[in-house]
């Protein structure tokens, strides 16, 4: 019995030395660790004086808000501007500045040419020669003319002239069937089916820029019940527009240079803030198109750009001429003013509502 005990002993001696070796070699083990790579604190310093000065942290700055209208200035706008529906963009931002009544429906009038414009770019350049036919007697007799005459073969740059600055119905027509044509090689269209063709065309790129409530039924605006867009959606159809040069060319134009004449006539653009001898004249103006019939009232979607800083306005229902440009000028004034530090403001004398000339 005392044998067993004293073996039993033995071996528990036996396994506390093996023991303590191992825990002796990991303790020399991890000093030697230690020497050789010291320890890094998380957030990495200086040390000074036997301390560890932590390193700022960086931080992301949110940039500073984009400038908006006080309610104060809003209100003051709803109260000067004539028009039933309007809208002030900041081009650069794609932001709205300034809206009234954007979703509501509307007669865009000859607003509609910049859609007719965008589609036939989509289809040829500028350069492409169209020859004039008898599409141009399917314009009404009393929308506005380019005076085309039957037989002449025009670039489209010229007729793309005809159509934004008199704002030719008839040079909608002879580009809407050339191109119409264009899109359908294989069909046999005579002018009012190539007619209705286009206006699919114009429906289908309205709908890809993401207009959701805009229906056209022909390509010069003139009016229908089934004719209709909103502000917000000729906003879009605008923006899309500003990407074609040839078409900013045209709307820049005071009247074009060497255009065709007839009768004394020429193509002087119908955008009074672009024609210096206009007393609307707006030295910022860059475009873009004038609008109206009775049903729409006058309108007009306008571009300027001053410092960098490019806008466009938006004008529906006017109930004169003079009144649409004040309107415009007088929201152009309140972006820039706004968005430009130096802008100097341009005053005009506000319109008084008189019987149309």
């Amino acid at each position: 019995m005392p044998y067993i005990y004293h073996k039993k002993k033995s071996r528990s001696i036996s396994g506390i030395l093996i023991t303590a070796v191992l825990l002796l070699s990991a303790a020399v083990g991890g000093y030697l660790l230690l020497i050789q790579a010291p320890a890094v604190p998380e957030n990495p310093g200086s040390a000074v004086g036997g301390f560890t000065t932590l390193a700022p942290t960086t931080t992301t700055t949110a940039p500073p808000p984009k400038p908006v209208f006080t309610a104060a200035k809003t209100a003051e706008l709803d109260a000067q501007i004539n028009a039933r529906q309007a809208m002030v963009m900041d081009l650069d931002e794609s932001r709205v500045l300034y809206a009234r009544g954007e979703y509501d429906l509307c007669y865009p009038a000859s607003l509609t040419k910049l859609l007719t414009a965008a589609v036939v770019l989509t289809y040829c350049e500028p350069g492409d020669v169209f020859k004039v036919g008898g599409e141009i007697h399917l314009a009404e007799t009393d929308a506005s003319s380019a005076y085309l005459l039957k037989g002449w073969e025009l670039p489209v740059r010229v007729l793309l002239e005809g159509l934004l600055l008199p704002s030719g119905a008839d040079a909608s027509y002879t580009l809407a069937v050339n191109v119409a044509r264009i899109a359908h090689p294989e069909l046999e269209l005579s002018d009012a089916e190539a007619v209705a063709a286009f206006c699919e065309l114009m429906n289908e790129q309205a709908a890809a820029l993401g207009c959701e409530n805009t229906h056209f039924v022909n390509p010069d605006g003139y009016h229908s019940e089934d004719h209709y867009s909103t502000p917000a959606d000729m906003a879009l159809i605008c923006r899309a527009s500003l990407s074609y040069p040839a078409i900013t060319a045209a709307c820049a134009l005071s009247k074009a240079e060497g255009t065709l004449a007839v009768g004394g006539r020429e193509w002087s653009n119908s955008n009074p803030l672009i024609r210096e001898e206009s007393p609307w004249y707006y030295p910022a103006a860059n475009g873009l198109k004038t609008g109206y019939t009775s049903e729409a009232g006058h309108c007009l979607a306008a571009t300027a750009e001053e410092d960098g800083v490019r806008l466009l306005v938006l004008v529906f229902g006017c109930p004169a001429s003079d009144l649409r440009s004040w309107d415009t000028v007088t929201l152009f004034e309140a972006g820039f003013s706004l968005l430009d530090d130096g802008h100097i403001p341009v005053a005009y004398a506000q319109p008084t509502l008189k019987s149309e000339e």
